[in-house]
């Protein structure tokens, strides 16, 4: 049940009785049906939202700082050590910024403070588009990081109000696979987007000795900067509603046979004990656990990814619109066995079906590194990213149910973490690439690692 002036995150805005009157158009007695109603198709319509605004960010991210602009870097500079500077600066400013975005996220109001990312993330997006118009690729050292902090920080504070809008269980690993899925399908259409810019500005295959064109890289990646306007004023719609609770605590608020039994919560649970030391909640333990996995595997994962598109524009002389295609293809199979995941953790568990998706992506990487026709490594490649990204919803789930709402923005702004480290290690992809004249001998050591 929720009372009326119940704090959201222990924020200053409050949601009482008179505001969900106001904004149902009902008049309502505290804790009555009649609330609880509204609060859920708040929730629901907040739900939508935070998808919609994923969805849109994904696009605008992916057309701008995705596979066209490291290519776009190597084409400029005539080197694989620009793209992975740039990267690797991208990733640090990532991890400095991580803490403070995970703390903002828990200390103030997220509903407002996605609305305020929202408004004032028209600055970098703008500097981006500057740059890369003026052609003034050192600057990208600056407009890059700053992008990217802007981008990770509305992520942060959005994944943390989508696991306040949902209920612990099924209906949460639902809720958080259907945005990722949504986010895929987000990469999906970037790339498509990007094809019809490319036939519009006029790419054509006649040059065959130059197929990727300085001017062509420049219009396309600069039409992503115009998606922005569709997606982020969605912010704006979003609605206050207060945390949902836990199983446990809904239970014990009512007045059911159930609700007088002794309740043990499975989070206080210790586990890890040792001598003296009495070890940690599940809690606590869990969602570590979970996030020092996912640390391990972005680690080695950060060697090749970024050079996944170099890898098939210069060993299989994949022109743009090959290119497009494939990058459309690739988020599609992830979006696709996303949607999935509520099936296959139905018969497995979320842990189980986690740990099935990590053992079978490094065999098809193998694979990848072992053929030489883009004919059999396309689909294999397809396969072997969707394996890689379906057990991050069940992360993402696991970390929801067992982490309180006042911490899951720290949690949420660690993916930011993470994704540093990812982008940093693209450096050492960028030495192996260098002095094996081969991107290959990195995809190996991802796929061992």
């Amino acid at each position: 049940m929720v009372a009326a002036g119940v704090h959201v995150d222990g924020n200053s805005e409050k949601l009482g009785d008179s505001l969900v009157s106001e904004a149902c158009g009902i008049e309502v007695p505290r804790c009555d049906a009649a609330l609880q109603e509204c609060l859920q198709q708040r929730r629901r319509r907040n739900l939508q939202l935070i998808t919609w605004i994923n969805f849109g960010s994904t696009i605008t991210m992916r057309m701008i700082a995705g596979p066209f602009l490291d290519i776009y870097l190597f084409k400029i500079s005539g080197s694989n050590h620009l793209v992975g500077a740039v990267e690797s600066v991208r990733g640090i400013v990532q991890l400095l910024a991580a803490p403070v975005l995970g703390l903002a996220t828990d200390r103030f109001d997220r509903y407002k403070l996605i609305k305020v990312q929202a408004a004032l993330h028209a600055m970098p997006t703008a500097l981006m588009g500057i740059v890369i118009a003026c052609n003034a690729y050192n600057l990208l050292f600056l407009a890059l990081p700053l992008y990217s902090v802007s981008c990770h920080f509305g992520d942060t504070a959005r994944m943390a109000l989508l696991a306040d809008n949902v209920e612990d269980g099924l209906q949460r690993t639902r809720a958080i696979s259907r945005n990722f899925s949504m986010q895929y399908v987000g990469q999906a259409v970037a790339p498509l987007l990007q094809f019809f810019v490319l036939l519009a500005v006029g790419y054509s295959h006649a040059s065959r000795d130059e197929h990727w064109q300085l001017p062509e890289l420049r219009r396309t990646l600069l039409a992503g900067s115009a998606i922005y306007l569709i997606a982020e004023p969605a912010s704006l719609l979003l609605r206050v509603a207060p945390p949902t609770a836990s199983a446990q605590t809904a239970t014990q608020a009512t007045n059911t046979p159930e609700a007088s039994r002794p309740q043990t919560d499975w989070r206080q649970e210790r586990v890890m004990c040792c001598g003296s030391w009495s070890g940690l909640p599940k809690m606590w333990a869990t969602p570590v656990a979970v996030e020092v996995t996912f640390f391990l595997i972005l680690l080695g994962s950060g060697m090749s990814t970024k050079f996944y598109p170099l890898f098939f524009a210069t060993d299989f002389g994949l022109s743009p619109l090959g290119l497009c295609m494939l990058q459309a293809a690739e988020p599609l199979g992830v979006a696709a066995l996303t949607r999935l995941n509520p099936l296959i953790v139905k018969r497995l568990g979320r842990a189980q079906a986690a740990t099935l998706f990590m053992a079978v992506s490094p065999i098809l990487l193998l694979g990848i590194t072992c053929m030489h026709q883009i004919a059999l490594v396309a689909p294999i490649f397809v396969l072997r990213t969707a394996t890689a990204r379906a057990y991050i919803p069940l992360f993402q789930a696991i970390v929801a149910t067992c982490v309180p709402s006042t911490h899951r923005g720290k949690f949420a702004a660690l993916n930011a973490v993470r994704l540093s480290f990812f982008s940093a290690n693209a450096f050492l992809g960028a030495m192996l690439a260098d002095a094996y004249h081969s991107y290959r001998p990195a995809f190996v050591v991802t796929a061992i690692w």
